[in-house]
């Protein structure tokens, strides 16, 4: 028991030494590494970074609360290449007789290891946290090492990020000439109070502008209303607060050349540290290309829905006409007979208008399904855009014995988007859940709406097989589809993420609590009422 606390505050005490210290990157690192290896019976505690798929270099480590230098490793045959395969890993008192032919651990005598990968931005692993020990260790101090790794490994992943980065920027001050010449993307390097320091000339001959227009001007200068007013704002807070909403978050919004055209961008904007100066480095890639393929995909996609609505829509559209010719003769033959009244008048008439009235807001649903505008963006509220999809909706699923559980409890949840867009990414979504669900006996898709202070949701779930765990992480990938060769693109749901973050939103895949299927839930920002 004295044990275990004497642990718990070696760890507490690294844990504050680490959070209170002003060192950063490697030196940062090594500190990390000195203090375990001088707390715990570790003899070397390291850090590495992965060279390619087949090795590693260190770029820390520390051998009896020392520093030493750094080496490269290949994996093969090595308990790394286990980390990197399944994750956290740990051999206690037995490594060398798992991994026989892993010479370094022989001679240095080697018993007990623990180690976990390091994450990169991007969320694949780009390095390796790994302690070894010369003592076979017990379970109780390995359960502490690892707690200690876990609440370590974050603030290493963002030391490696800042590391990578100078040494970018190193690589950046070195070669500038070359890098800014041979660019084909926009590449801009703007100080903190948002003026254009330096820009390639390929960048600034796509926006229409010579370089030395540009430089010295605000980078809003390139962006339309409204974000040229919000930008300043995003890096005034960010350097006041350090809380961002553009630094590091890739967003896609449109970007103004010289001439007025806009055309669709694909924006990310990294900061970069380097000799007490700070700059932020923003990449520009123009989208038109990519946008055109996807707007053919959707179109496409529009256009065979559209098939399918106006085939069933005649239905939905007989009816009422059938009920308004049927009370038309019926007034002409009580008419003649002389027995209308004012009252029956009334009525026959009130059914004409309800009937009259649904035809009206199928053929408007089917008029805002067709039409769309790229940059159009209103206030909606989302119950509203659900309900006019379903409206197009609720006759075919009917004919197919397909229950739609509806849940609005309010009218009000705002949001400001394009609606066609939105409104496209649900009919996918749906038409998505129909197809999981042709085979069950029962078929439900559940759709609905809540919001919580800042965000508005949506879901969409079904009583389908679901997703599986090793797809779900795929399914918005590009050209990535579990439907059979020749019926999914697998770029439908691509195309749905892409839309959805265009709004500042988000979409996430799970399983269905409710129905057990798939559930995808989606979130915009709230817009006031």
């Amino acid at each position: 028991m004295e044990t275990e606390v004497n642990n718990s505050s070696l760890v507490l005490s690294i844990l504050e030494n680490c959070s209170h210290s002003e060192l950063k990157g490697k030196e940062w690192l090594k500190l990390v590494n000195n203090l375990i290896t001088s707390s715990f019976p570790i003899d070397y505690s390291f850090i590495g970074e992965m060279i390619d798929d087949s090795s590693v270099n260190t770029i820390s480590i520390s051998n009896n609360g020392k520093p030493i230098d750094n080496f490269s490793y290949d994996l093969v045959d090595t308990p790394c290449s286990v980390v990197f395969d399944l994750g956290v890993c740990e051999y206690l008192g037995n490594v060398c007789e798992k991994f026989p032919k892993d010479q370094l651990l022989i001679d240095m005598g080697i018993k007990s290891y623990i180690g976990t990968p390091l994450i990169s931005q991007k969320n694949s692993v780009r390095g390796i946290f790994v302690f070894l020990s010369s003592e076979t260790l017990a379970i109780e101090e390995s359960v502490m090492l690892k707690q200690l790794m876990y609440l370590l490994r974050g603030r290493i992943e963002s030391e490696i990020d800042k590391i990578r980065v100078i040494n970018e920027l190193s690589q950046y001050e070195s070669k500038y000439g070359t890098l800014f010449e041979t660019l084909q993307d926009i590449l801009i390097v703007i100080k903190p109070n948002g003026t254009i320091e330096s820009i390639n000339p390929h960048g600034a001959s796509e926006l229409g502008y010579a370089v030395e227009e540009l430089v010295g001007q605000n980078i809003n200068i390139i962006m339309p209303s409204p974000y040229r007013e919000e930008h300043d704002s995003y890096l005034e807070k960010y350097m006041k607060t350090g809380i961002s909403r553009i630094i590091g978050q890739p967003r896609e919004i449109p970007i103004v050349k010289k001439s007025g055209e806009e055309f669709p961008g694909y924006l990310r904007i990294n900061k970069i540290e380097s000799n007490n100066e700070l700059r932020f480095m923003g990449l520009i890639v123009n989208l038109t290309e990519t946008k055109d393929q996807q707007k053919l995909v959707m179109i496409n996609s529009k256009l065979a829905t559209l098939g399918e609505l106006t085939s069933n829509i005649g239905h939905e559209i007989n009816n009422p006409l059938t009920i308004v010719k049927g009370m038309i003769e019926i007034l002409k033959i009580k008419n003649k007979k002389g027995e209308l009244d004012t009252d029956e008048l009334l009525r026959v008439l009130g059914n004409q208008e309800i009937a009259v009235s649904r035809m009206s807001d199928i053929v408007r649903g089917l008029k805002v399904y067709a039409r769309s505008s790229e940059y159009d963006l209103e206030k909606h509220s989302v119950e509203t855009i659900a309900d006019q999809t379903l409206l197009l909706l609720r006759e075919i699923y009917s004919k197919e014995n397909i229950q739609l559980i509806e849940s609005f409890p309010s009218k009000l949840n705002y949001i400001k988007v394009n609606f066609g867009q939105v409104q496209q990414v649900l009919m996918n979504l749906l038409a998505n859940a129909r197809d999981e669900i042709k085979d069950q006996m029962e078929k439900k898709i559940s759709i609905k709406s809540w919001s919580s202070r800042t965000r508005v949701f949506l879901s969409i779930e079904d009583n389908g097989s679901g997703v599986e765990e090793k797809n779900k992480s795929r399914v918005f990938d590009s050209f990535f589809t579990t439907k059979p060769v020749g019926v999914g693109t697998g770029i439908g749901l691509s195309i749905c993420k892409s839309i959805i973050e265009n709004f500042e939103g988000t979409i996430d895949l799970n399983q269905s609590e409710e129905l057990g299927g798939a559930c995808f839930t989606i979130s915009f920002p709230k817009e006031r009422s």
